[in-house]
C-alpha cells in the first residue's frame, strides 16, 4: 500500500475561493492529503493558530506558497509572541536570521510564517508566484534565508502535477544530505579557494617562464624573475577587473570578486598551458616544413635530371612544372610562418593569454546576459519553450549563484 503523503497549502483564501473542494478532492486521487489552515483554524479569536500551523506542518512532507495577487493579513504581534514564548527554540531561530524584529512588530503574514515554520521545521518549502501575484517584503527576506521564488503557477489545475514533480525532485537530489554536506564544507571553502588560485597562478607562471625562455638554471635572473612575475600580477588583474565590471550589480561584492579570481586564475593556468603546447607544436611544424622543403629540392633535382635525360610526355611535362613549384611554395610558406613565430616566444606567449581574456569577458557576457534575464523574467513565462533554465552562472552553481543576490529592503505589501 502506498503511503499517503501530506501537503500544507499555504495561500490567501481569496486565491483558492471555490476551488479548494476540487483541490482537495484532484490531490486525493493521487494519494496526497491537502491541508490548509481553514481546516483546522477557529473563527474568531487568532490565538492559538500559529501553535495550530506549526502542529500541522510539523506532520506535513511538504509545504506549497501560493503567492498571488491579494495580500495575506499580518499576524498581530501578541500573537506572535504567544509562539515565540511556547518555542523559545523557534525565537533563537527567528533572531539568528534577523527575523525577530518583524515578529515582535507585528509585520509577519500569516503565509509568511507558514513559510518560516517550514524552514525551521526542516520541510520542504515550494513557493510559487500565482498568476501576476506576488509578496515583495516575503520574497525579499526568503532570499536572504538562502531560497528564492522561481517557480509560476497561472492555472490551479496545474498544481498537482507541480507539486508531484516536486517530490520527485526531492528523492532525486538528496536535499536535506546536500545541505548538511555544504555546511560541512563551507568552513573550508575559503582555503580551499586560496590553494586553488595559488596553484593556478603558480602553474600559469612556470608555463609563462617557459614560454619566453626564462627558465632553466643559467637563464634564470632575479630581474627577469620580477619582471615576468609583474606581467603575471597584471594581466590577473585585467581579468579580475573587468569580470567584476561585467557580472551584474545584483550580486553580492565578495561573491563578485571571489567568483573573478577562480576563473581569472583557471583561466590563465589554461591558456599559459595552450600557448606552451602551441609553441612546441610550432617548433615541430618549423623542422617539419624544413626537412620537407630539403625533400622537394633533392626530388626536383633529379626529376630535372630525369627530364634531361629522358623527356616526358607533354602532359607529364606540365603536372611536373605546375605541382612542384606550387607544392614547393606552400611547403616554403608553412616553414617560414613557423620559424617566424618560433622567433617570437614573447609575443606568441602574450597572443594566447590575450585570447584567454576574450574567451573569459564574452563567456562573462553571456552569462550575465542570462543571469539578468531569469532573475527579471525568472517565474515568467519568457524563457519557456525558447531556452532552458541556466544551470550554472559564471561557472557556478545555480544556486550558489541565486544566494549570492543582495536583499533590497522593499518594505511590507501588508
Amino acid at each position: 500500500m502506498t503511503e499517503i503523503q501530506n501537503v500544507f497549502l499555504s495561500c490567501v483564501s481569496k486565491d483558492l475561493a471555490q476551488h479548494r473542494t476540487t483541490l482537495k478532492l484532484q490531490f486525493a486521487e493521487a494519494g496526497i492529503n491537502l491541508v490548509v489552515q481553514e481546516d483546522f483554524a477557529e473563527a474568531g479569536s487568532p490565538y492559538g493558530t500559529l501553535l495550530k500551523i506549526f502542529a500541522q506542518i510539523q506532520q506535513c512532507d511538504m509545504v506549497v506558497q501560493l503567492l498571488g495577487s491579494y495580500q495575506s493579513h499580518s499576524v498581530p504581534a501578541l500573537v506572535c509572541e504567544e509562539v515565540l514564548t511556547a518555542r523559545p527554540d523557534f525565537l533563537r531561530w527567528a533572531q539568528q536570521r534577523g527575523l525577530l524584529s518583524a515578529f515582535r512588530a507585528g509585520a509577519i503574514s500569516y503565509v509568511e510564517f507558514e513559510g518560516y515554520a517550514a524552514l525551521f521545521l526542516g520541510k520542504e518549502l515550494f513557493p510559487l508566484r500565482y498568476r501576476n501575484g506576488g509578496q515583495s517584503a516575503y520574497e525579499s527576506r526568503l532570499r536572504k534565508l538562502g531560497r528564492h521564488v522561481e517557480a509560476k503557477l497561472d492555472q490551479l489545475d496545474l498544481l498537482l502535477p507541480r507539486v508531484q514533480a516536486q517530490f520527485q525532485q526531492m528523492t532525486l537530489v538528496g536535499r536535506v544530505e546536500a545541505q548538511k554536506d555544504a555546511q560541512k564544507h563551507s568552513k573550508h571553502s575559503n582555503f580551499i579557494l586560496m590553494l586553488l588560485v595559488s596553484l593556478c597562478l603558480l602553474f600559469a607562471f612556470l608555463m609563462q617562464l617557459l614560454n619566453v625562455g626564462a627558465l632553466g638554471p643559467e637563464r634564470l635572473h632575479a630581474p627577469q624573475l620580477f619582471r615576468e612575475f609583474a606581467y603575471l600580477i597584471a594581466s590577473t588583474f585585467a581579468f579580475v577587473f573587468l569580470q567584476c565590471a561585467i557580472i551584474s550589480d545584483q550580486l553580492k561584492f565578495d561573491f563578485v570578486v571571489r567568483t573573478a579570481v577562480r576563473n581569472s586564475s583557471a583561466v590563465l593556468a589554461i591558456f599559459a598551458t595552450l600557448s606552451a603546447l602551441g609553441f612546441q607544436l610550432v617548433k615541430w611544424l618549423a623542422l617539419v616544413g624544413q626537412s620537407w622543403s630539403g625533400l622537394l629540392i633533392a626530388s626536383g633535382v633529379l626529376t630535372a635530371v630525369g627530364y634531361l635525360t629522358n623527356p616526358p610526355k607533354q602532359k607529364a611535362v606540365w603536372i611536373w612544372i605546375l605541382g612542384v613549384p606550387i607544392n614547393f611554395g606552400l611547403v616554403m610558406l608553412l616553414f617560414v610562418s613557423a620559424a617566424w613565430l618560433a622567433s617570437y616566444p614573447v609575443a606568441f606567449h602574450w597572443f594566447w593569454i590575450a585570447l584567454g581574456l576574450v574567451v573569459i569577458v564574452s563567456a562573462t557576457i553571456y552569462d550575465n546576459k542570462a543571469f539578468e534575464l531569469e532573475a527579471e523574467h525568472g517565474t515568467s513565462d519568457l524563457t519557456t519553450g525558447t531556452r532552458e533554465r541556466g544551470s550554472q552562472f559564471f561557472w557556478t552553481a545555480r544556486q550558489t549563484v541565486m544566494d549570492a543576490r543582495k536583499v533590497e529592503d522593499l518594505g511590507h505589501d501588508f
